[in-house]
């Protein structure tokens, strides 16, 4: 089989689907030796190509100007695989996979610039509705866009994401010397859905009753203007490290040497920090919303998001009780083990398999003769059955929408 992925999307802080293509893409040609992989890209994603490593055979480098010209290059591949959620150019004549993470636009439109929430709006319903196969990597995103966009349950095959391969540990070379040998980790970017802001009241409310848990954030650190880079400036040093983007050795290092992962992230396609922290032996403190239960299963400790005391509950229960993080890390350690790269990567050869199938010479019709409409959303403004699917699908725990 000759797959053509589309890289075009692809850049330096996609986060978490960033890992997920690179550990299908590496792992792809050790299961497979016999497909090809076809990496339609443009010079900007270079260094991400040349850090796959697998025989000299297994890709096939497609460097193009401009992702229109994929069309002239429809002979090169079987099937064509969009993985950030956006199938473009739509339709081509090929079978056709598209790969989305989740529609959070669809639950928090508050989150996201006006740009942003226009593309999303305007060309996600549409590609999920041209592409012959969709992927999604959790029930959760898989019956969002089920019950809030109407596709067909039967179109759309969920696979789970598993780690990235994590290095030997190295410790980070930002973090001061002398830090706590005991502290908290929290791994991500500072984008609003994260929840930082709540998360830095808990660990006050903490503070001021006395229990000191410090804590090591890292990911792309907020803007310096913002009330959250404030609050991190404010933060006693010695109780709170930012260590801002970092390699995935010393990402490594810290999952092992934390006595606990929080992440109270509003909003969660998957949760692949959850994963990590599993895979290394790290107990888990997490939301309990969106996609975070059926990660984490019974080998975490879940807090409402929303509630700055339930956070900083979870926290106390985590840091005091040795017991309990020993429980949470064995159960963490089984339920990893749901999360493997070699499934995920024959789930999306047997989806790539029934998108050859179901491609139809009368289908690419239809898709042509509807390509338009689809796109000309043009209104931002979510529907009154987006906002009412969208608030049950949260089970009304947190407000969808502001």
């Amino acid at each position: 089989m000759k797959i053509g992925v589309n890289l075009f999307f692809w850049h330096p802080h996609c986060g978490g689907v960033g890992n997920y293509v690179a550990t299908l893409l590496r792992e792809w040609p050790q299961l497979f030796p016999e497909d090809q992989l076809v990496l339609a890209r443009t010079d900007g994603a270079a260094a991400f190509v040349n850090a796959l490593r697998a025989a000299p055979n297994a890709y096939r480098d497609l460097r193009l100007e401009s992702l229109e010209q994929i069309v002239d290059h429809l002979d090169a591949f079987d099937v064509w695989f969009n993985p950030f959620g956006h199938y473009s150019p739509r339709p081509v004549a090929k079978p056709t996979v598209l790969a989305l993470m989740d529609i959070q636009e669809r639950f928090f439109p508050q989150f996201f610039e006006p740009d942003d929430l226009a593309f999303r709006l305007r060309h996600y319903d549409s590609s999920l509705q041209h592409a012959d196969r969709i992927i999604t990597i959790s029930e959760f995103s898989r019956e969002s866009i089920v019950r809030i966009i109407g596709i067909p349950r039967r179109k759309i095959d969920r696979i789970s994401l598993c780690a990235d391969e994590l290095p030997p540990p190295v410790r980070p070379i930002a973090l001061p010397a002398g830090w706590p040998e005991a502290f908290l980790f929290f791994p991500a970017n500072a984008w609003t859905h994260k929840n930082h802001a709540r998360f830095l009241i808990a660990l006050e409310l903490l503070r001021n009753r006395g229990l000191v848990t410090p804590c090591v954030l890292t990911g792309v650190p907020p803007p310096e203007n913002s009330e959250l880079a404030a609050s991190l400036r404010h933060a006693p040093e010695e109780t709170l490290q930012h260590l801002g983007l970092i390699c995935r050795a010393e990402l490594c290092w810290l999952y092992h040497h934390a006595r606990a992962l929080v992440f109270p992230s509003l909003f969660e396609g998957f949760g692949l920090p959850v994963v990590e922290a599993m895979l290394c032996g790290c107990p888990v403190a997490c939301a309990h919303t969106t996609s975070l239960p059926e990660v984490a299963g019974t080998a975490a400790e879940f807090f409402d998001p929303t509630d700055p005391e339930s956070i900083a509950t979870a926290i106390d229960h985590l840091w005091t009780n040795q017991t309990l993080r020993e429980q949470l890390r064995a159960r963490g350690t089984e339920q990893v083990r749901r999360f493997d790269a070699r499934t995920m990567v024959r789930a999306h050869r047997l989806s790539f398999q029934k998108a050859i199938q179901s491609h139809t010479g009368l289908w690419q019709r239809v898709r042509k003769r509807f390509a338009g409409p689809p796109d000309e959303r043009n209104d931002t403004a979510l529907t009154r059955h987006e906002k009412t699917a969208a608030a049950r699908l949260l089970g009304s725990r947190i407000p969808p929408c502001a």
